[in-house]
Order: C-alpha cells, then sequence, then structure tokens
C-alpha cells in the first residue's frame, strides 16, 4: 500500500478513507506483479491476535515497545474499518479478543466480562456505520454529516444468504449441470498468483452472480451453496466432514494454552474459519497467514 503511494503515510490514510475498491492498491480482475506483493497484506491478519498475546505478555516487553505494537494495531483497525468489509474488521477485533482471552493469566470480571463487551459494541456499531459509508468513503461519510441526516438504515443489515443458496439449489441440475471439480480446483488454485502462472482459470465457468443475475455486485451464498454447485447434497455432506477435521485439529492447539504459538496459530483460526463459512474460495488462502506462522516455526524462528 505504501508503494502505491510513493511511501506518503498521510496518503495513504486518505486513501483507505475512499469509497470502496478504489483504492490506489487495489488488483485488477486479473492482477499483476504488484498484486503479487499486496497480498503479503494477508500478513496483516497475525497483528490482532499477536497483540492480544503481547499485551499478556506485557511484562516481557518495554513500554515503547508496547506503544509501538498497540500504534499498529490501532493502525491495522483503522485499515479494516474504513475498507468497509464487514468480515475483515469483525475477524480483527474476534481475533484480537480471542488471543487475549487465551492467554490471560486468570480471568476474572475485570480483565473478561469487560473487554468482550466493549469489543462486540464496537463490532455491532461499527458494523451498521460500515455499510451506510462504504460506498461514499469514510472521509465524504464524517464530512458530510450523513450519519446524522437521517437517510442512514434503521436497522443493521446483513446478507441473505440463504435466498441466494435457494435459488442455487433450484438451478442445479435443472437449468445447470453441477459443476464438478471445477469447483474444487478452483478453490485449490486460487491463491497462486497469476504472475507465475499465466494459464490459471479465471473463475467457474457459471458464477453466482450469474445465476442469481447480480452486476455490479457480488453474491455470498457461504460455502454450502458452492458445494450445492460442485455435486449437490453429496458435496455438501464431504466438505462439511473436510472442514470438520481441519477444526478438530485446530481444537486441539486451544489445549495447549501454555504455548504462544499454539495461541497466535488458534485465534487466526477464527478468521479463516469466518471467510470460509461466506465463501469456501477463500480457505486456501486464509490458510496462508497459518502455514507461514508453521513455517516459521520449523525453521526455529517462532517457538
Amino acid at each position: 500500500m505504501l508503494m502505491s503511494v510513493n511511501f506518503d503515510l498521510v496518503a495513504m490514510t486518505n486513501a483507505m478513507m475512499n469509497a470502496r475498491f478504489n483504492q490506489p492498491w487495489g488488483r485488477g480482475r486479473l492482477g499483476g506483479w504488484l498484486t503479487f506483493i499486496t497480498e503479503l497484506a494477508l500478513l496483516l491478519n497475525i497483528i490482532p491476535p499477536l497483540t492480544g498475546v503481547i499485551w499478556n505478555r506485557r511484562k516481557f516487553f518495554s513500554k515503547w515497545q508496547l506503544y509501538v505494537v498497540i500504534l499498529i494495531f490501532l493502525y491495522t483497525l483503522f485499515q479494516g474499518f474504513a475498507g468497509g468489509t464487514r468480515n475483515v474488521f469483525i475477524s480483527y477485533l474476534a481475533t484480537f479478543l480471542i488471543g487475549y482471552l487465551l492467554t490471560l493469566p486468570r480471568n476474572n470480571f475485570i480483565n473478561t466480562v469487560i473487554p468482550t463487551v466493549l469489543v462486540m459494541a464496537i463490532a455491532v456499531v461499527g458494523s451498521y456505520h460500515m455499510l451506510e459509508f462504504r460506498t461514499i468513503g469514510l472521509r465524504n461519510y464524517v464530512l458530510d454529516n450523513v450519519y446524522e441526516s437521517g437517510t442512514g438504515r434503521e436497522t443493521l443489515a446483513v446478507d441473505y444468504n440463504l435466498a441466494a443458496i435457494g435459488v442455487i439449489a433450484d438451478t442445479f441440475p435443472e437449468k445447470h449441470e453441477f459443476l464438478g471439480m471445477e469447483v474444487l480446483t478452483w478453490a485449490i488454485v486460487k491463491p497462486i498468483p497469476r504472475v507465475l502462472w499465466s494459464g490459471k482459470p479465471e473463475g467457474l465457468s457459471v458464477s453466482i452472480e450469474e445465476i442469481l443475475g447480480a452486476t455490479g455486485w457480488t453474491v455470498a451464498s457461504t460455502y454450502l451453496g458452492e458445494c450445492f454447485m460442485m455435486g449437490g447434497y453429496f458435496a455438501v455432506i464431504a466438505v462439511s466432514l473436510f472442514f470438520g477435521a481441519v477444526a478438530a485439529w485446530w481444537n486441539r492447539l486451544a489445549m495447549q494454552r501454555h504455548s504462544d504459538y499454539a495461541m497466535l496459530v488458534y485465534a487466526i483460526g477464527f478468521l479463516t474459519a469466518a471467510i470460509t463459512m461466506r465463501s469456501m474460495f477463500w480457505f486456501t488462502t486464509m490458510m496462508l497467514p497459518i502455514v507461514g506462522i508453521i513455517f516459521l516455526r520449523r525453521i526455529g524462528f517462532l517457538r
């Protein structure tokens, strides 16, 4: 992001407050070398849970180190909020909270209940406002006092996933044949940068947006809808069993509370699970930070 604004931190902050998908570091439909570099932004997902762990281990750090950590965390949280993508912002909050709660030396009302309620309140309030400003940008939302104009929603809107799944169930296999291994292949190869594989598929032969007639916006059907496109109920059951097996490994990490490494991987797993529920095509991508941490531990960089 800094490269795209000539390492101008002020310009980068201003760009964050533009309308959704209108930042100078935004990628094109197929991406390129710059996209390959900006995908390293996935490492941002490590910052919130790591901050929670570091806060509970603050006696091992100097004050200025803690100030730097907190500043970076708050800036990362701001970036997630200004981006207007609710699952990213909420995942940052959730993984911070999980990393913090799991590494507490002892639990009481003040250090457990109050932070949990505060984070939940921030998530709800933030989610409401993000829906309002993501098409116009946070800057315009604040400067034009849109939140005080009375034109905003009176309720908190969420994705109508069941409606999308219903249309998919009516479409396959009556109007379209099941996509079969095409869905699984796309989920596996999605993290591979196109600059390293020019022949990488561009997507599914029949997209969810095409099925629902969506133009200019994306549709989430959760991994259930995507699996139904792949092979009906059998595919839904098979993929669910696979995710259950991965979750079993992940849950065992929670028993290793003495290991900051295990707690960090466990906390980041919440982000992977949340994004995967929205779309299984992001599972392999969101696993990359975890794979990176495991690799760093294997080579002795982490304990």
